[in-house]
């Protein structure tokens, strides 16, 4: 019986081993807690499309909105931790931990980060008929004006919002917060002069930068944007390391095998080095990340202390 019982043990062992030599053997899910089109999904389905081709399985996008994408991230923490449900998901994460107070999850420990994928920063726009054409001249006018100047956003606790307050802080200055229903809106308010202040990212910003409507005055990454390379960093300009930015990365449930992570880590991360998912990452001005999944783990904490300070400070009511 003893015997009898060894011999099971061990080809139950097989058996796992063989699993998880074999993933993945079936079609893969990610959801995308965003509407389809936007540029989180974009970025998804391009990755998604070269997955595929790697795996030699499926790998499908399916959209999730709601809740400021706690509805398709609740559905991913509740999903088997088989590696067949990914999320992919952006800086509203971290952001919603301090945001958000009736989350049915707990984002630092029901879901594995994975990789970042892409990460990329805001110009700094003011409506054209604002008379300042650099950020110090910006700072001066908010401070010889209190709240006069109208910050537009796509909405409260986004992540556009969140970077705004960010700089604000940091610049000592006061705007008054106008929250749109999406990003879109926000940008034709600035354009028609609405709001006087957005920040929106250089790629969606290029119409209203090119047809003049608005004038960019910086953006928020570490380097200059490949889209605005004549345009100065935040940091460049009196603010040192200072950088705010979207991004967009890949997580599985908590419970998920470290070599199932480890493999999608590896498939996505040489998915990254594609040249024709580079064209179109690069093309929307996007950095490319793909780090390991600790660095993205160190990360995501980082940005859940940057940000729920940021809550606290400028006086942003959590939902």
């Amino acid at each position: 019986m003893k015997n009898l019982r060894t011999a099971l043990t061990i080809a139950i062992a097989i058996q796992a081993g063989a699993a998880h030599a074999e993933y993945p053997d079936q079609r893969i899910n990610v959801i995308v807690p965003f509407v389809a089109g936007g540029a989180t999904d974009i970025i998804a389905r391009t990755i998604a499309a070269d997955l595929a081709s790697r795996f030699g399985q499926p790998v499908t996008i399916e959209n999730r909105a709601g809740g400021g994408t706690a509805v398709g991230t609740e559905a991913v923490v509740r999903s088997p931790p088989d590696g067949y449900t990914l999320l992919f998901n952006s800086g509203a994460l971290t952001i919603d931990v301090g945001f958000k107070k009736n989350l049915n999850y707990d984002v630092r420990k029901d879901l594995m980060p994975v990789t970042k994928a892409a990460w990329g920063p805001y110009a700094v726009l003011v409506y054209k008929e604002v008379p300042v054409k650099t950020l110090s001249e910006l700072i001066g006018h908010a401070k010889e004006k209190p709240s006069a100047l109208h910050m537009g956003s796509a909405g409260v606790g986004t992540m556009g919002h969140l970077a705004s307050a960010y700089l604000a802080a940091k610049a000592d200055i006061k705007l008054t917060h106008v929250p749109f229903r999406g990003s879109a809106p926000a940008l034709t308010a600035v354009m028609g002069g609405h709001v006087q202040v957005l920040l929106d990212p250089p790629f969606t910003a290029m119409p209203a930068i090119e047809s003049g409507s608005t004038r960019v005055l910086a953006v928020t990454g570490a380097r200059r944007s490949p889209l605005l390379p004549d345009v100065p960093t935040v940091a460049e300009l009196g603010f040192p390391n200072f950088a705010a930015g979207h991004w967009g990365g890949f997580f599985v449930p908590a419970g998920t095998p470290p070599a199932v992570i480890q493999k999608l880590n590896a498939a996505i991360v040489a998915s990254l080095q594609n040249p024709k998912v580079r064209e179109v990452l690069r093309g929307q001005g996007l950095e490319i990340i793909g780090n390991t999944p600790e660095e993205f783990r160190k990360e995501i904490d980082d940005e859940i202390e940057l940000w729920s300070k940021v809550i606290i400070d400028s006086g942003i009511k959590p939902e």
